[in-house]
């Protein structure tokens, strides 16, 4: 299993089981993190303690979330996690232990901040190109045009998309751009 499946007490001060993935993705042994109590809350980044502190109150009044955090190995490398946390209660109401699967998704955390980065250039270049640039998809219609294009138009973006070049143009002069 490459999810930590874990289960703590109510006030989390106990460690009542995590299967062997948890060592993997922590970088501490299952005994290590079980003696030292403070672990997993000085783990958390720096700068999502306090939502991660939001959650654990949600827990409380919800008894259930959801939560995407980073935390800091000891060696220094940063893991994303996403946590789905439940609280487990007795017949009468009364919450008995907290538990949860944490997946590790450092690698598409990753992978949307290159593509963001990417994107950004690639919308950069576009935008300071001296030429129209358009593209259209494979219905012939246009989901996006650069300002050039737009205002070589004599149009804002949002009055070109979707539109086809049947939809700009006289029929005999659309039939050429198709």
């Amino acid at each position: 299993v490459n999810e930590i499946v874990w289960c703590t007490s109510v006030d989390g001060s106990e460690l009542l089981f995590a299967n062997r993935a948890v060592e993997e993705i922590y970088g501490r042994t299952i005994e290590t993190l079980t003696k030292d109590k403070n672990y997993w809350i000085d783990a958390i980044h720096p700068e999502d303690r306090e939502i991660f502190s939001e959650h654990l109150q949600r827990l409380d009044s919800e008894g259930r979330g959801e939560l995407d955090y980073r935390i800091v190995r000891p060696d220094g490398e940063v893991r994303w996690l996403h946590d789905h946390t439940q609280v487990v209660y007795d017949d009468d109401g009364t919450a008995l232990r907290v538990g949860g699967i944490s997946t590790d998704i450092t690698e598409a955390k990753v992978n949307q901040q290159a593509l963001r980065e990417s994107e950004a250039v690639y919308h950069s270049l576009v935008e300071s190109l001296p030429l129209n640039v358009l593209r259209k998809n494979l219905q012939g219609r246009i989901v996006f045009g650069n300002k050039k294009y737009c205002d070589s138009m004599g149009k804002t973006l949002d009055e070109l998309l979707g539109k086809t070049d049947f939809d700009l143009f006289p029929a005999d002069l659309a039939k050429k751009y198709t």
